[in-house]
């Protein structure tokens, strides 16, 4: 889970701080996996990573942002994840999201980190072992394409 502190505007002209939570389970990636495209979680974060169609990687960052955010909350003395319509109008009815969109375009690196944060441990930390902690932003494209790779193969690994 991703816990992000965004700082906005609000529509009052007050100064705000929220702190907004992103999480994806396995089966939110997996969703990934059949999208209608058939790219998968690899393929959208090598996507994010290379192209230079940034209206096509703000589809993308909104469609993970929209299926990760949530709360965390309690249920019979549970710790759960709680994504409801509340926690997707927070972030997206204010300029919380504008903030975050414009960073995560900016930096294809806090792209990376803003997925690899909301990924389930197990395929974050293959995510971190595959790209070895680098900057992303000055790999060419092919490199970021073999990284990519091996995160894939890493991922195959573990599901085995």
């Amino acid at each position: 889970m991703l816990e992000k502190k965004i700082s906005y505007e609000d529509f009052n002209g007050n100064k705000v701080t929220e702190t907004f939570y992103f999480h994806m389970s396995k089966d939110d990636v997996a969703e990934f996996k059949y999208r209608k495209d058939g790219s998968d979680i690899v393929d959208v974060i090598s996507r994010i990573m290379s192209t230079e169609n940034v209206r096509g990687v703000l589809d993308i960052l909104k469609e993970l942002a929209r299926a990760g955010v949530g709360r965390k909350g309690e249920i019979q003395g549970r710790s759960v994840f709680i994504k409801d319509q509340e926690a997707k109008d927070l972030l997206f009815y204010t300029d919380a999201y504008s903030e975050l969109m414009m960073e995560l375009i900016e930096n294809p690196n806090a792209a990376s980190d803003f997925i690899a944060g909301m990924l389930p441990k197990d395929m974050a930390k293959n995510m971190r072992e595959a790209t070895k902690g680098e900057d992303l932003h000055n790999l060419s494209k092919e490199e970021i394409a073999n990284k990519m790779r091996e995160l894939q193969e890493l991922q195959q690994k573990t599901n085995d």
